[in-house]
């Protein structure tokens, strides 16, 4: 089965277009609006490796980040969201991980975790 993927520029002013069939391009729509940022990429890098962080370790969220934006450039800087919200998306990485399920309205609908089925 081919699946054709639609790919957009992250940027809402950008109305640069691709789709791709088995990893080839097969259309392209308009070109980009902008130039490319390194900056961006490598802040998106860090972004990802707090994220894995967050995910893996229980490390405090100050310490966490801290480690995670050491040695990066001035422009990367920059280009990182605020402490603030660094300090969220770790959270809410974290809450994604141990989400609690909803309450069930009945029997069939409870929903027991494998890891709790054996004690």
């Amino acid at each position: 089965d081919a699946v054709t993927q639609f790919w957009r520029c992250e940027r809402r002013e950008c109305k640069a277009r691709v789709h791709v069939l088995n990893g080839n391009i097969i259309k392209t729509i308009y070109i980009h609006s902008h130039e490319a940022s390194a900056s961006k990429i490598e802040a998106d890098r860090v972004i990802t490796k707090i994220k894995c962080r967050a995910a893996e370790t229980v490390e405090e969220t100050s310490q966490l980040i801290n480690e995670g934006v050491v040695n990066i450039s001035e422009a990367c800087q920059g280009s990182l969201p605020t402490h603030d919200a660094l300090r969220k998306l770790v959270r809410r990485k974290r809450n994604r991980i141990h989400y609690t399920p909803a309450n069930p309205i009945n029997l069939e609908t409870l929903i027991i975790p494998d890891c709790y089925n054996v004690y």
